[in-house]
This record gives structure tokens, C-alpha cells and sequence, in this order.
């Protein structure tokens, strides 16, 4: 049986390491964004997103199944490309194959990319995010039928 891991950063050479404010309960893992007055979970699925990861608070002995409470200093990284991270996955989420494109969930987690279909002759307008993938599944992770949230190895785009 493979050990899953105790951090959420697995390649850490090239993750800037910043702290902030949590406006929100967040789990180490989530897909997180900053706004004015401190952090939240990144609420546009499909959005553009930064690459911006929940970690934990090792400083409060906390480990990453704890979650931050509102209010309480969080810490969290921005991977560059390449950089591994052990992203979030919620209850009851799409499979997501090995290799495929992962996008912000809306809720703070990751799931599979859905690109936008785009018809040029029909009067429709369309948004087209251009920074909407935040990173490639290292392994597959099927949810789907699964009550609890879970995480999966990314790297980062």
C-alpha cells in the first residue's frame, strides 16, 4: 500500500512561501485566491486562477487534514512550473486521469479541465480564460463515488 504524503508541497525548490489572513474556513490543499482583505478559496470554476495552494499550520501542530479556522494566519505557496503539490479534490468530483489538465473547481478545489467550446458564426458571447489550468495530474483520481474530499499530486503549469 503506498504511504500518502504529510505535506502539500512535494517539490519545494521553486515554491514561493507567503502567509495571510483567512477569510474562510480553508483545508491545506485548496486552490486559494487573494482579495483585499485577506484569502479565500478560488471561486470561479473555470476561471483564470493563480497558482496559489493552502498549506498547513505546522507552526500550531496542526497537520494537513486541519483546517484553518476564519480568521487565523494561514501559510501557502505559489509553485512555479514543475513544482508538485498535493492538490484538493472534493466529495463527489469527476475522475481525473493521469496527465490530464486540472482547473479551479470554484470552491477551492481542482478538477478536471473543461475547455470552452467556442461557435464563430452564432452571436453568443463567449468568455475565454486564458490562465485557467493550474497544473497536470501526476496520478489518477476517481471521486466520483466518494463521500469525502481527497487530494491528488499535480504539477504545476
Amino acid at each position: 500500500m503506498a504511504t500518502l504524503p504529510k505535506v502539500i508541497f512535494l517539490k519545494t525548490e521553486s515554491v514561493i512561501f507567503k502567509s495571510g489572513k483567512a477569510l474562510e474556513i480553508i483545508t491545506p490543499g485548496m486552490l486559494i485566491e487573494e482579495v483585499s482583505t485577506g484569502l479565500q478559496k478560488a471561486s470561479v470554476a473555470g476561471g483564470n486562477a493563480r497558482k496559489m495552494f493552502a498549506d498547513f499550520q505546522d507552526y500550531f501542530g496542526k497537520g494537513i487534514d486541519d483546517a484553518c479556522a476564519v480568521g487565523d494566519k494561514i501559510p501557502y505557496g505559489v509553485p512555479a512550473p514543475g513544482s508538485e503539490v498535493y492538490a484538493y479534490v472534493a466529495a463527489s468530483a469527476t475522475a481525473i486521469t493521469f496527465g490530464a489538465p486540472v482547473q479551479s473547481d470554484g470552491a477551492g478545489g481542482v478538477m478536471v479541465h473543461t475547455p470552452t467550446s467556442v461557435v464563430e458564426s452564432g452571436s453568443a458571447t463567449k468568455v475565454i480564460y486564458a490562465d485557467v489550468i493550474v497544473g497536470y495530474a501526476k496520478e489518477a483520481v476517481d471521486n466520483s463515488a466518494v463521500l469525502t474530499a481527497t487530494r491528488i499530486k499535480i504539477e504545476a503549469a
